[in-house]
């Protein structure tokens, strides 16, 4: 097994003799607004290049469509074709994105041998939402993974 972090949530795994890339998050550098809306996002550079970080991928997998995990960048630079496994919340919206093999994930599903299980996530919870909250008003919110 192989794991390289690329950034935020990018993960690219190499696992069984296939690789997966879960969260793409391609943004240039200071290109978005961050969600508090107080500095830029992402912060750094990608440590390589786009065509570097999609070489070889087989099967993506998105844990939420927020733009740090799947971003327009990302939409635009994925192969159409790739396998993306999703929720089932977004896979209409995955769909509309043009991709063409969006696999919602109920419960498990199995992937060229690899099983992957859905789990339920919460994102942002406790003191760190607390003050996300007073500083956005931002409500409590489940996320699944």
């Amino acid at each position: 097994m192989k794991l390289q972090q690329i950034s935020n949530a990018t993960l690219k795994l190499t696992y069984a003799g296939k690789v997966l890339l879960t969260d793409p998050y391609l943004a240039e550098k200071h290109s978005m607004v961050s969600y508090r809306g107080e500095q830029w996002s992402p912060l750094v550079e990608l440590p390589f290049s786009i065509n570097d970080v999609l070489d070889g991928v087989e099967m993506v997998l998105i844990s939420h469509i927020h733009s740090d995990h799947f971003d327009k960048t990302a939409q635009k630079n994925l192969s159409k074709k790739l396998p993306l496994y999703c929720q089932p919340t977004d896979a209409t919206a995955i769909e509309k994105s043009g991709f063409h093999q969006v696999v919602p994930v109920h419960d498990s599903v199995c992937w060229e041998g690899i099983t992957i299980t859905r789990t339920e996530g919460q994102h942002g919870s406790g003191d760190v939402l607390k003050i996300r909250a007073k500083k956005q008003d931002i409500k409590k919110e489940k996320g699944e993974i």
